[in-house]
């Protein structure tokens, strides 16, 4: 990765301020995005995983742009550990246990900064 000071971060769209109106804009049960933030701010690259309906369960989708492909080798690690589960249907809550449980940052807003200013309307911050 770049000599750039940076860490790895994840922002669980349901657990988020503006989680429900974002999620009503599409047909996902939820989203984890993941990505590889800047100490000083801003985003490196990033990346999520989405819950999508299949037949008659929710399966999840890794979905990624080619200008964030650097990203998949910084979490080398949950990769793995995904490969391990291949198959299981895991619930978000479960893939944020793992994705903790590999000291990866929490960055979800849970609480809207600034109410007055903000609706739950507003397009989602980048990671």
């Amino acid at each position: 990765m770049e000599n750039i000071p940076y860490t790895r971060a994840f922002r669980h769209l349901s657990r988020a301020w503006y989680g429900p109106a974002n999620l009503s804009m599409t047909d996902d049960l939820d989203q984890i995005w993941l990505g590889i933030v800047k100490s000083d701010g801003g985003c490196i690259a990033e990346f999520c995983i989405k819950w999508k309906k299949l037949d008659a369960t929710w399966a999840m989708k890794l979905e990624i742009f080619n200008n964030s492909w650097k990203a998949l080798p910084e979490f080398s690690d949950l990769l793995q550990k995904l490969s391990e589960t291949s198959g299981q249907d895991l619930t978000p809550d479960e893939l944020v246990t793992i994705i903790r449980s590999l000291g990866i940052e929490d960055v979800t807003e849970e609480v809207n900064p600034d109410p007055l200013e903000y609706t739950s309307a507003d397009p989602t911050p980048a990671l």
